[in-house]
């Protein structure tokens, strides 16, 4: 939250506006992925560490999000049955649009 509370300030310095937003990752995501683990059967096991970082670190960040307000979590953006990811955080055009069109909303332009 260190890096998003500078990033913020750095913005606002500047007379823009800040928009903090927690990526989807494979790990949290109720998606579509057989057509990855067909391509990778270890994607969500491989390597055991990052995962293990991915479900220490974002309930930890979600909690203070939660506390600070003005982030955004888009975690559960992508929970839906289409082929959003071409890895564990890499996102196919669908994903893409899928985010694109939240983050509009958040922003207004929707």
């Amino acid at each position: 939250m260190g890096d998003w509370q500078v990033a913020k300030h750095l913005v606002e310095l500047y007379g823009g506006r800040f928009i903090g937003i927690l990526q989807p990752v494979l790990y949290f995501s109720q998606t579509r992925v057989d057509h990855l683990l067909a391509i990778y059967p270890t994607l969500l096991s491989s390597p055991p560490e990052l995962r293990a970082q991915f479900q220490a670190v974002y309930p930890l960040v979600e909690r203070r999000m939660a506390e600070d307000g003005g982030f955004h979590n888009l975690v559960p953006a992508l929970d839906v049955d289409e082929y959003v990811y071409v890895d564990f955080c890499h996102l196919s055009p669908n994903g893409n649009r899928l985010i694109a069109a939240q983050i509009a909303k958040l922003i207004g332009h929707d």
